[in-house]
């Protein structure tokens, strides 16, 4: 039994247009399994900062930091309530880097590590503000590989502009070449898209 649309988008190929009841229950199976574990995960590290002995190593440290790091970009990709999680993470990060950065102030290699760990941070979590990449760059995504052009092209002219500023050069223009192949072969088919200029122009930059 088919119940609804994945999209209503001709980018996508007819055979993924319909959702199934059984892929609908899998996804929600998925999300809420996705949410207790962004809850475990949160509690662990609580308690792993909780207990942290007062002389630790920066390499230590920054184990935690990473568990941290991927803590939030997990949240963001599962979404819903995980999304207040990804925040209170974040605090909690910017706590660590507050003491990491006054902890290690004297040790200028220390110092340079800490710093160009949170720059990568934050370049890399702009991508998982915008909704479309978290669920595409999320675990156990629910968007194929082989759907994630058709998914974006579904979105609006704003969030693929948005998407392009995210990607680094290389795969941008790969991403611009095929997706502009993909518009074309559905133009060619008889489809109309309303946002089509404004489409091209997003993927143009």
């Amino acid at each position: 039994m088919q119940l609804a649309r994945r999209c209503n988008n001709p980018y996508f190929p007819a055979e993924l247009q319909l959702v199934s009841v059984e892929e609908l229950v899998k996804a929600r199976a998925i999300d809420n399994s996705d949410y207790l574990l962004v809850e475990e995960r949160f509690a662990q590290i609580g308690k792993e900062i909780e207990t942290m002995p007062p002389k630790t190593t920066i390499a230590e440290v920054h184990k935690v930091r990473e568990r941290i790091d991927d803590l939030i970009l997990f949240s963001m990709g599962v979404g819903g309530h995980a999304y207040q999680i990804a925040s209170k993470t974040n605090q909690l990060r910017e706590a660590l880097i507050s003491d990491m950065r006054e902890a290690f102030s004297k040790n200028p290699q220390a110092s340079a590590t800490i710093e160009e760990a949170d720059q990568f941070h934050k370049q890399n979590v702009r991508r998982f503000y915008i909704p479309v990449m978290a669920q595409i760059l999320r675990e156990r995504s629910p968007i194929g590989k082989e759907n994630t052009i058709p998914t974006i092209l579904s979105e609006n002219a704003e969030t693929i502009a948005r998407v392009m500023s995210v990607l680094k050069e290389e795969t941008r223009l790969l991403f611009q070449r095929e997706a502009l192949e993909l518009m074309k072969e559905a133009l060619d088919q008889g489809y109309i898209d309303s946002e089509l200029e404004q489409k091209v122009a997003a993927l143009a930059g």
